[in-house]
């Protein structure tokens, strides 16, 4: 099975002011909403690297109107999965896909497992994602000779397998985020290092208004609330999630922090491991923690897994 990248279309060398994928400045700041991205993909480095074509607006892609844009064709081409946080406002926007593609690119551009071909007419690298008949999938630029624009053009997806990929001597391998096979897991012979109190400006945010009136209560339970997910973690082995944190230099781990609502979290507490302890980093939504997750597999944790 092969797919052949569309010939670039008039409308993908449209000038970006016609319908972009995303027109904020590298390192602009967008507004967010509680609980969003801690990297948006606007930030990437993929939109400085290559005009990514037309963008399929979030009324067109509910309706089922317009024409797909590349990830609608990277979605319909992939393993099936949700791709959308349901909780979140941004049904019909391919949030999490957009994030998975934006910061995998980011991490082959800096592993150099973005490769050009031979003749410089076609550069590759590897979605990370897979066929239903399991090839792997792969992005494809072309040279965008428009002048005053990215250099490449995103031309589309190959499986691999493609004859296309024949003028390639060797294909790359899906990002890679660690070499150390215990990095992925939790060790529970570890002391988790932490202080409630500084854990609470980090938290305030994602906890409904009721929790955040009672300082000295909300210490208590959030100490309560870290303890607890370290017992489940230990129990049940699953619980803790790798995660990649854009931009980071090393595997994270995600705990569910239950502290409204026993059988939905309020948070993922963030965990960095230093030689003798875990260190509680950051405290991100479970959405955010889902789209971090999603860049090193598919959480398969209920607790996440749950969200979609």
């Amino acid at each position: 099975m092969s797919f052949t990248p569309a010939a670039p279309s008039a409308m993908d060398y449209a000038h970006p002011t016609s319908r972009p994928y995303d027109n904020t400045p590298p390192g602009a700041r967008t507004s967010e909403t509680p609980g969003a991205d801690r990297h948006s993909p606007a930030r990437g480095k993929l939109r400085a690297f290559a005009w990514l074509g037309h963008s399929r607006t979030v009324e067109e892609r509910l309706a089922g109107t317009g024409s797909e844009d590349r990830f609608d064709e990277l979605a319909r081409m992939a393993v099936q999965e949700p791709w959308e946080m349901p909780m979140t406002a941004e049904p019909g926007s391919l949030g999490i896909l957009k994030y998975y593609v934006t910061w995998t690119f980011e991490q082959a551009l800096l592993t150099e497992a973005v490769l050009p071909s031979p003749d410089a007419d076609m550069c590759v690298f590897n979605t990370g994602l897979i066929t239903r008949q399991h090839e792997d999938i792969y992005g494809i630029f072309r040279p965008n000779h428009r002048p005053d624009q990215q250099d490449w053009i995103l031309a589309g997806w190959l499986v691999a397998g493609a004859p296309q990929l024949d003028v390639f001597p060797e294909l790359p391998s899906a990002a890679v985020y660690s070499q150390d096979p215990l990095s992925y897991v939790y060790d529970w012979d570890l002391p988790l290092d932490f202080s409630a109190r500084q854990l609470i400006p980090l938290i305030s945010g994602l906890l409904p208004a009721g929790l955040k009136e009672f300082s000295l209560g909300l210490e208590l339970m959030l100490a309560g609330a870290v303890n607890r997910a370290r017992d489940i973690a230990k129990r049940y082995p699953g619980t803790a999630v790798p995660a990649w944190q854009p931009g980071g230099t090393e595997i994270q781990l995600l705990l569910p922090l239950y502290l409204a609502d026993p059988a939905t979290p309020d948070a993922a507490l963030v965990l960095s491991r230093g030689d003798t302890t875990y260190r509680c980093t950051a405290i991100v939504s479970p959405a955010q923690g889902y789209k971090e997750a999603r860049l090193i597999t598919r959480p398969t944790a209920h607790w996440l897994d749950s969200l979609t």
